[in-house]
């Protein structure tokens, strides 16, 4: 989306609020959020992967961000290159941002091979919702799509995959495996609320801007006590729609990953009840894919993209930053090789 010279990734529609300035970021358009369930429609409205993207003539620009209750981190990139991280607390905030000195001389063999120009601005964005007021600066303009990666992907799946216990947003397991790609990534998780609603399935399947799309589809159905067969119902629909919607996309599904019901299937500390084990699910979802025979969805094992224990946070649950890197590369090496395309930095025989 393109919005006062600014390109929004991972952005579907802006939203004016009544009594506050600016534009709400959202990640689906409003008629979409509003057939999700409850708390999905509020996942929604967070700026999970949120980007806002521009290239400048001059050195230095100021962008303002409305952010009405809570707060929302800002971490700016300069193409691939990392800058300190900011918050945009209850409130709003003018970012006074400057181009990096070292970066004005870096050679241009040295960025040849970046997915990302270091020319392009990225106010990377996550946390409570946050409403885009401005931008000012010399010779403001959307980047060109040379300066983007070429391999487009998009997510969805619950808080694993929206990263809630990931540090930063770039380390989650999609950035991370997007990155060791060289692609580009929407990050549509919805935390506690990934419960593949037939609504979600057709604004995906209709989206232009992906490749290659990683459904982690959903331990929450799971532990909202959805039965087996509505499991398979919904996540048939969701992987049928999103194949069939155009066949040189390659889909990849991931089985729930590993946490403490594996180890304790009797354990409801959580006050959810299960109506399956992981197992019967994971088993499911190896069912529906193979029943759709399509040859552009591939079945992927959550216990062998996360294989140690270690790798999940204390609730047993979420992957922490180091279970997000095990995915994150495990992920990458799975869709390298089956789109046949260079793991970035990785030598073949160094992958997983």
């Amino acid at each position: 989306m393109i919005h006062d010279q600014v390109r929004l990734h991972n952005v579907a529609q802006l939203v004016p609020v009544p009594g506050q300035d600016g534009l709400r970021l959202q990640r689906v358009p409003e008629h979409v959020r509003l057939c999700l369930n409850e708390k999905s429609q509020e996942k929604m409205l967070m700026p999970v992967g949120a980007e806002i993207r521009f290239r400048s003539d001059g050195d230095k620009v100021a962008v303002t961000l409305r952010c009405p209750v809570g707060s929302c981190e800002v971490i700016p990139f300069w193409g691939p290159f990392q800058g300190p991280r900011t918050n945009v607390a209850a409130g709003t905030k003018t970012l006074e941002l400057e181009y990096p000195a070292r970066l004005r001389d870096l050679p241009e063999q040295a960025s040849s091979r970046m997915a990302f120009s270091p020319r392009v601005w990225r106010l990377v964005l996550r946390g409570a919702p946050v409403h885009f007021v401005g931008i000012e600066g010399q010779g403001i303009r959307p980047p060109e799509p040379s300066e983007l990666p070429d391999l487009r992907m998009i997510a969805y799946g619950t808080s694993i995959t929206q990263g809630s216990a990931a540090t930063a947003n770039h380390l989650t397991y999609v950035h991370q495996a997007a990155r060791l790609l060289g692609a580009d990534i929407r990050n549509l998780g919805s935390s506690g609320s990934a419960y593949c609603e037939p609504e979600i399935a057709d604004y995906i399947a209709s989206c232009d801007d992906w490749d290659a799309g990683v459904l982690c589809v959903s331990v929450n159905m799971v532990g909202a006590g959805f039965t087996l067969e509505e499991y398979a119902e919904r996540t048939s629909y969701m992987i049928r729609t999103l194949a069939d919607s155009n066949g040189k996309r390659e889909l990849f599904c991931i089985t729930p990953f590993p946490h403490y019901r594996d180890f304790n299937p009797a354990f409801s500390g959580d006050g959810t009840v299960a109506k399956g084990t992981l197992e019967q699910f994971r088993q499911t979802l190896r069912d529906v894919v193979s029943t759709l025979g399509r040859s552009n969805v591939h079945i992927l094992e959550g216990p062998e993209l996360l294989t140690r224990v270690e790798g999940l946070s204390i609730d047993m649950i979420h992957p922490s930053d180091p279970g997000m890197a095990e995915i994150g590369y495990r992920l990458a090496a799975r869709i390298s090789a089956k789109l046949s395309i260079p793991m970035e930095g990785y030598a073949d025989e160094h992958r997983a």
